[in-house]
């Protein structure tokens, strides 16, 4: 933190490694975007185990800020309308 920032404020011009340096300065996907979801099991962590693709098309309706080092987006079915959010990991765009 810089020390003339107000006190929670991070000044991401004086961090040690900043989004644009790390690549993450933009999303990945844009809204309207179509992108398939892959959903891991209940209960199952992050690296353990194969996501499956939904078979349900979506569609990106907003674009969400980053949370730790991935954006998150809100994203909508297509088929019945159910909307999540997600991060950028768990989402691929489609052909």
């Amino acid at each position: 933190m810089n020390p003339s920032s107000p006190r929670g404020v991070v000044d991401f011009a004086q961090a040690p490694l900043t989004y644009r340096e790390n690549g993450m300065s933009q999303h990945k996907f844009n809204v309207g975007q179509k992108v398939t979801f892959f959903q891991r099991a209940i209960g199952e962590l992050p690296g353990s185990g194969d996501p499956v693709a939904s078979p349900e098309p979506y569609e990106v309706t907003r674009l969400l800020p980053a949370v730790g080092w991935e954006f998150q987006y809100r994203i909508k079915g297509a088929a019945k309308g159910q909307e999540r959010v997600v991060t950028e990991s768990e989402i691929a765009g489609t052909a």
